[in-house]
């Protein structure tokens, strides 16, 4: 039988900075810990998120509305960079390898790319995420998604 070390090589930790987010983390860096693999943090903006919150015919209507949210989304991608890099620099610390990446749309189908583009062997999830409604339910839809969809073994953090 393979050693987990072995066939454990590149782990997927998808961020944003909530209490299940930072437990994932915690349990990815023991693993990494044990073997030589890499951790890779994966925040997603998902600006459709932000589109809601703005009457679609409004933000047609007027670029001011437009222009601001699209600024706003450009910051956000860079303070979520400036924060990975921190945890990357940590990890590091600990001797563990980290890479990190921000990137913009919907975050099932991101993190699912994502793990495939980077021939991801564990995607270590939180159970519920940082959504308003999400907090209600037992089990976040990105997580049971991901745990549904992903091409490699899942572990869903709680």
């Amino acid at each position: 039988m393979e050693n987990l070390n072995d066939i454990i090589k590149n782990i997927l930790v998808p961020y944003d900075g909530s209490k299940y987010a930072k437990k994932s983390l915690s349990y990815a860096k023991d693993i990494a810990k044990k073997g030589d693999t890499v951790i890779f943090l994966l925040t997603i903006i998902d600006e459709q998120e932000y589109l809601h919150g703005t009457l679609l015919a409004e933000l047609e209507a007027d670029y001011t509305i437009k222009d601001t949210i699209h600024r706003f989304i450009k910051s956000e991608v860079i303070n979520e960079k400036k924060k990975l890099k921190k945890i990357s620099h940590e990890c590091e610390k600990d001797k563990i390898k980290a890479n990190h990446h921000v990137i913009k749309g919907d975050p099932i189908e991101s993190i699912l790319r994502y793990s495939k583009v980077k021939k991801i062997d564990l995607i270590v999830i939180g159970s519920q995420g940082l959504k308003g409604i999400e907090k209600l339910k037992a089990l976040g839809s990105t997580s049971r998604k991901i745990s549904e969809l992903a091409k490699c073994p899942v572990m869903i953090v709680h």
